[in-house]
């Protein structure tokens, strides 16, 4: 009877002690995954239905829900008329090795279409909305509002471009054959604004017609003509090198006039006439080799004595024609002695 007891003790004590596997067995670490875990980006909130704009769609899953996927894919669905590269309105995709994975979006209908990414083992999905939207054509109109001006290099001819709808953000750009825009070249640039009215301010110092070619982003582009009339003086500064000249036949001396005006600067290419004339009204010399006025409004000519019996002072003056008639800018002296 001893000996059974024994052995039942040594039967029960063997039972109870741990098995060598439960004693050696690693603790499994928990992976915590939530729905921050992915992501899904629409490029754009808002597209044309012209069925040639799209959106980019990007998926994005962090490396926690990487690793325990079973299938390294994603599946793309969308609602209503909202097809993918496919053309379709589902795509699964294959995430690279950074748990990445892009397609596109397009529609010909207006719509709001919902777009989810769905992945299989863990489920786990995510939504959002893009709008498909009809673009109106657009019609841009151009107009000269200011022209005809004078070509003072300081007054404006002035252009606009009208776009209905707005093309805001879009870019404007004028060129001009010649003259100089606020620029300061004969070019200008800008982005229309949200009242779909861009204007340009051209001036010029030569009186023609110019030529101007405005374009609004890639597809649309106009010309233009504007014209710049004749900036006229309205008073001359003139200097001689020589202060005297002896009564001798072909003394010589050169003249100069500096045609100025009220506003700006007066025209390039300006003709004025030179003439003298002394106390009694007489004339006694004559000029040659007279310029058109220049960039900066500057006349030369050259006076030479031709009455030798006179002596005294000569007056130099200049006129210029004008629709209203002879207008007399300026005079100065000479002493013939």
């Amino acid at each position: 009877m001893n000996k059974i007891c024994l052995l039942s003790i040594i039967l029960l004590a063997f039972k109870c002690s741990p098995e060598p596997e439960a004693l050696n067995a690693p603790e499994l670490k928990k992976i915590s995954i939530t729905s921050n875990d992915l992501v899904l980006i629409i490029e754009k909130d808002s597209i044309d239905i012209d069925g040639k704009e799209n959106a980019e769609v990007r998926i994005k899953v962090n490396s926690n829900l990487l690793s325990s996927l079973k299938e390294k894919k994603v599946v793309l669905k969308s609602t209503g008329a909202g097809k993918f590269s496919n053309e379709t309105a589902t795509i699964e995709k294959d995430l690279d090795l950074n748990g990445e994975a892009v397609d596109y979006i397009k529609s010909t209908e207006e719509s709001i279409v919902i777009i989810s990414a769905e992945l299989k083992d863990p489920i786990m999905s995510k939504t959002d909305k893009v709008k498909f939207y009809k673009v109106e054509a657009t019609v841009i109109t151009p107009s000269i509002e200011t022209n005809d001006v004078d070509a003072d290099n300081f007054t404006n001819n002035v252009l606009s471009l009208k776009s209905v709808p707005p093309s805001s953000n879009k870019l404007v750009h004028f060129v001009a054959e010649k003259g100089t825009f606020i620029s300061g070249t004969n070019t200008f640039s800008t982005t229309m604004p949200s009242t779909g009215i861009v204007k340009a301010y051209l001036k010029h110092n030569k009186p023609e017609d110019v030529k101007v070619v405005a374009t609004v982003g890639s597809t649309y582009s106009t010309e233009m003509t504007v014209k710049f009339k004749a900036a006229l003086p309205t008073i001359a500064i003139i200097t001689s090198d020589l202060k005297s000249l002896p009564p001798k036949l072909n003394s010589v001396t050169p003249v100069k006039a500096q045609l100025l005006r009220s506003t700006g600067s007066v025209s390039e290419g300006q003709h004025i006439v030179f003439y003298d004339s002394t106390t009694s009204g007489a004339r006694i010399g004559t000029f040659f080799n007279t310029t058109t006025s220049s960039t900066s409004g500057i006349v030369t000519a050259e006076y030479s004595i031709q009455d030798t019996t006179k002596t005294g002072f000569v007056y130099i003056k200049c006129y210029i024609l004008t629709p209203s008639g002879r207008r007399v800018l300026g005079e100065n002296r000479i002493l013939i002695k």
